[in-house]
């Protein structure tokens, strides 16, 4: 039975996961696009596939890591997502595809992949933090006013820095009448 995913148009966040049924050296030739064409694209049936976003992996590399790891770590998975096939994912052999979204373009189409490559799993991707959110840790308090964290009166600091700059020149000017003096 094959799977049928559908890519609906500027659809982002998600991570498809495939297994790929080939010897290691098979793998090269069917991941890499030629002047002959993609053997990978063709097996997705995917109308759009970037090669510059598409990851072939070779579980064994994972070590310590496990694709369930790397799919947190390295693809920014949900965890929660990721937890019921932990065990599934971590021990897969061979090498898996992994495709983000951005791989598969910005229109809708349809994925039919077909041997060597069986679909394992769609995931969706770590919402990004809201660039306005609020910071809560300690490191980051009063970073914005240079380490106060109740800011400075209004027109006081201005004054200040102005009494600053004029008694860094009178000094200055006494240096240097003092060096033509001597």
């Amino acid at each position: 039975m094959t799977d049928t995913i559908e890519i609906p148009e500027r659809d982002w966040g998600k991570v498809h996961v495939f297994t790929l049924d080939l010897r290691a050296d098979e793998v090269p030739a069917f991941t890499t696009p030629d002047d002959s064409g993609w053997p990978l694209k063709r097996a997705l049936g995917a109308t759009h596939l970037d090669p510059e976003r598409v990851e072939v992996l070779a579980t064994r590399e994972l070590t310590g890591m496990g694709l369930s790891g790397y799919l947190v770590e390295g693809q920014g998975v949900q965890e929660a997502q990721v937890v019921p096939d932990r065990a599934r994912l971590d021990a897969l052999t061979g090498h898996v595809v992994v495709l983000p979204s951005v791989a598969l373009g910005t229109g809708a189409q349809t994925l039919r992949p077909t041997a060597p490559l069986a679909h394992f799993a769609t995931y969706s991707e770590t919402p990004a933090r809201p660039a306005n959110e609020r910071l809560e840790s300690e490191s980051a308090r009063g970073t914005l006013t240079g380490g106060r964290t109740d800011p400075a009166p209004a027109g006081k600091g201005s004054r200040a820095r102005l009494i600053a700059v004029i008694a860094a020149l009178a000094v200055a000017a006494l240096l240097l009448v003092w060096a033509f003096a001597g």
